[in-house]
């Protein structure tokens, strides 16, 4: 995420900005057999989580894009 710390001071200096991470609905549901995946998820999810609450004042917004198939 050290492209992070950039955006934000060039959005900051204009008082506005978005940042899209993207993730996947595997983060949130979990799934057997993909520990690793899931933590990295899982991980880009709780950042976003944070990263939106710093950055909100500035004007930032942050968000998550989780694809995934739905299982019927």
């Amino acid at each position: 995420m050290l492209s992070f710390k950039h955006e934000i001071r060039a959005m900051s200096a204009k008082g506005k900005g978005s940042i899209v991470n993207n993730a996947s609905i595997a983060g949130s549901i979990g799934m057997a057999n993909t520990g690793t995946y899931i933590a990295s998820k899982h991980a880009v999810l709780g950042y976003t989580k944070s990263a939106a609450l710093e950055v909100a004042k500035a004007g930032i917004r942050v968000n998550t894009v989780s694809p995934g198939r739905h299982r019927y």
